[in-house]
Parts: C-alpha cells; sequence; structure tokens
C-alpha cells in the first residue's frame, strides 16, 4: 500500500516538475514575442503558441501561405495575425528567432512528459484500493486523487480524523501575541500539494450546478457571515472529514441532502 502511494507521489512531484517548466518557457516566451510580434502576442497570445513552433517570426509567417496547416483557427483571429505579422512594429526577429524556436521545443517536451504522467497518473490510482473511494467525491479528479493519496498512504497510521487533517494541511490553530485576545487562524502544518488539492476540489464544488455536501457546506457557511475564502476553507475541513470517515469504512462517498437556503 505506502509503496504505491510512494510511486503516486514521486509521479504528482514530477508532474508539478514539468508544469513548471511548461510555466517557465511560456513566461519567456510572453517576453521574446513581446519584442518581436507585439500586436499579436497581446490579443492571440495562446493563438500564437501553436503557430510559432512552424512559424517562429512575423516574416515566417507572412511566407506561411495563410497558416493553412495549422487547423482550429477561426478565421478572423487567422487574417489579424497575417495582417499584423506584415506591418509589425516589434523588433527585427533574426536574434529571437533561435530563442523562441528552443523555448518552443523545451515546452513542446515538457508538455508531452506531463502528459504521459497524466496517463499513468490515471491508472495507478483506478487500479488503487482507495482510488474509487477518492474518485465518487464530487471534483475530485484522478490528479487530486493522487495528490492525497501520496500523503494519507495507509489509512490506518491516522488514529484520528484530527491528526489526518492536520496531515492534510487543513486544520485550526489558535494564536495569541502578548496580552492580545487570542485568535483562531489556519494551520500552517501539512502537506502543501495536498492541501492545494483539496482546495482545487473544494471550489469546483462549490461553483457546480450539481448538488454536493461541500456546495451545500459552502453555503451555509456564508448564509451565517463568513467571507468567502473562510468559507471555501471551511469546506475543505468539511471534505477532509467526510474522505476520512470513507477510507476508514471502504464505502464511497454519498450525497446526504440538498440545503435548502
Amino acid at each position: 500500500m505506502e509503496s504505491k502511494a510512494a510511486l503516486l507521489r514521486s509521479l504528482v512531484v514530477h508532474r508539478h516538475q514539468y508544469r513548471k517548466l511548461i510555466t517557465q518557457s511560456s513566461n519567456r516566451l510572453h517576453v521574446y514575442l513581446h519584442a518581436v510580434f507585439p500586436e499579436a502576442e497581446e490579443a492571440h497570445f495562446k493563438t500564437l503558441l501553436r503557430i510559432i513552433p512552424q512559424y517562429p517570426t512575423p516574416k515566417d509567417i507572412t511566407r506561411s501561405r495563410g497558416l493553412l496547416n495549422i487547423p482550429r483557427i477561426p478565421r478572423k483571429v487567422r487574417a489579424d495575425i497575417i495582417t499584423w505579422a506584415k506591418q509589425t512594429v516589434g523588433v527585427p526577429p533574426e536574434t529571437y528567432k533561435w530563442l523562441i524556436q528552443d523555448l518552443c521545443r523545451q515546452r513542446s517536451e515538457a508538455a508531452k512528459k506531463r502528459d504521459e504522467i497524466d496517463a499513468i497518473l490515471c491508472e495507478e490510482v483506478r487500479n488503487h484500493p482507495y482510488g474509487p473511494i477518492l474518485l465518487s467525491f464530487p471534483s475530485v479528479k484522478e490528479i487530486v486523487a493522487a495528490t492525497i493519496i501520496g500523503t494519507v498512504k495507509d489509512i490506518k497510521n491516522w488514529p484520528s480524523k484530527r491528526k489526518f487533517k492536520k496531515g492534510m494541511g487543513v486544520y485550526g490553530t489558535v494564536r495569541q501575541s502578548g496580552g492580545k485576545t487570542p485568535r483562531n487562524r489556519h494551520g500552517l502544518s501539512g502537506d502543501r500539494r495536498c492541501k492545494h488539492a483539496l482546495f482545487m476540489a473544494c471550489l469546483a464544488g462549490s461553483r457546480s450546478t450539481k448538488d454536493n455536501d461541500f456546495r451545500d457546506y459552502y453555503f451555509r457557511q456564508m448564509d451565517k457571515g463568513k467571507a468567502p475564502l473562510q468559507a471555501l476553507v471551511r469546506s475543505m475541513g468539511k471534505m477532509a472529514e467526510i474522505m476520512y470517515h470513507c477510507l476508514q469504512n471502504a464505502e464511497s462517498y454519498v450525497y446526504q441532502g440538498k440545503y435548502t437556503r
């Protein structure tokens, strides 16, 4: 059980590294394209990311015969990019052409590796004893489930719900400085990736149009006067509690009933 969890945790860490590399490459491409082709970079950067691996500079775009071999580009966007490429006020692109091509290659390779890891993670989670239980929760997908399994390892290692929540990074603590009144604060311990995974799952659950306990709990906290972020953090605690119960009893998540406001 723990060896499988260690594998999932390692894959999640590797996936995070490749995602970080993709973000870094995209940010650097923002800088170079802003210098070379500022018009398209500002208006259609995501579309430009699909074009520049084959046509890295405005001159290459103008010689591309209308970008016909780049699919799924709206006609107006295609026409705008070609027109701007002919009239761009960007710096001469020869200096940046090799850098843009190299960054595109790095970004493409990182995205391919990330997708390969995603496929392995999905298969491993579905075959893990805790996988179907966690996937039964609303808005919990394979990547979130893999992150949680990598932190939990074996539910028998967690003797109480309180320790489980602390390990997941979702717990409250009291802080006091000098003679000031004690204040309840969110704890800083626990696994950072697991906390982020729970946050994203609860955020998606609170915005979902489908009924689920976490959406109901979020609105109950809002009706009590809590700020949206406070209500979301409390929903994370509720999700951790229900997960602990389901994993301990090997039960799938079942919706308890609609909350009427």
